[in-house]
């Protein structure tokens, strides 16, 4: 995998839920709030500055709440009405480098796309059951839609460019956590698991599957483009401290308190719907 903290220069971005408060990021000046008991939160990058976006989803309401980092205005959309309890499936799904917001509930995935104001594009893809783990599998700049199955074990991938779909066996159900993401720079996302403090993941570019050992008791899996230069990098985040993997060793930094909860523009997934 790769990891390089250091090498664009640019200032190391995090963000983190603190409870009472809201989300916090080293980009934003004041926290964004954050119901924990009503909704769900997030980051990613909605404005296309390169830099993450801290945002919110009330399920009540259906509405997304973002914190566009460009100029500091907020993003409010809302997604049709669903029965439920649905999941975050953000992603960049029209190719043109904005996050879109999205839900996935059911086999049904809710994709308010930036090229069209906005506006609802639906589609359907899995099962009750699944998770999804949308990213861009396939490297032409659009997020592929996808699920893993907790009762195969299986990855399901449908491509975004020709529409196939390819299935992977991969990871153990109720003891990975989720995070596919593009460690090897090739442009394409790779499947990725952590287990155990040992990251697992499936080379995109080679289909070799690999592993890195990296881990300790307490610390949470954020795979983050901490540096901003387009690769994300292993990182672990432990009361108020992130520990990132640079390949010749650690760097921590300090951003954060005990109790906050990291956030990362990769999503950590449960391997299990609805833990």
């Amino acid at each position: 995998m790769a990891g390089s903290a250091q090498k664009a220069g640019k200032d190391p971005s995090f963000t983190v839920l603190r409870r009472g408060v809201g989300i916090i990021s080293q980009n934003t000046p004041v926290a964004v709030s954050a119901s924990t008991a009503a909704g769900e939160y997030f980051t990613n990058d909605f404005d296309g500055d390169g830099v993450p976006d801290a945002g919110t989803f009330e399920k009540t309401s259906r509405l997304f709440t973002i914190r566009r980092s460009s100029d500091g205005s907020t993003l409010l959309a809302s997604v049709p009405q669903f029965k439920g309890r649905p999941a975050i499936a953000n992603a960049d799904y029209d190719g043109d480098g904005l996050a879109d917001p999205a839900i996935w509930h059911n086999g049904m995935w809710q994709k308010l796309l930036s090229t069209r104001g906005w506006s609802t594009d639906l589609s359907i893809f899995g099962i009750a059951g699944d998770v999804p783990v949308p990213a861009d599998y396939d490297g032409d700049g659009r997020a592929d839609l996808a699920i893993f199955r907790p009762s195969e074990n299986r990855w399901y991938i449908q491509s975004s460019e020709t529409g196939k779909v390819t299935t992977f066996e991969f990871g153990i159900a109720g003891t990975d956590l989720l995070l596919p993401a593009d460690y090897t720079d090739d442009g394409k996302a790779d499947l990725a698991v952590y287990r155990d403090g040992v990251w697992h993941y499936i080379d995109s570019d080679t289909g070799k599957r690999e592993q890195m050992e990296f881990g300790f008791d307490g610390g949470r899996p954020v795979p983050s483009d901490v540096d901003r230069d387009g690769i994300v990098d292993l990182v672990l985040f432990r009361k108020g401290s992130w520990y990132v993997y640079t390949g010749d060793g650690l760097v921590s930094y300090k951003f954060g308190a005990e109790e906050d909860v990291p956030l990362s523009v990769v999503p950590v997934r449960d391997s299990m719907a609805g833990r």
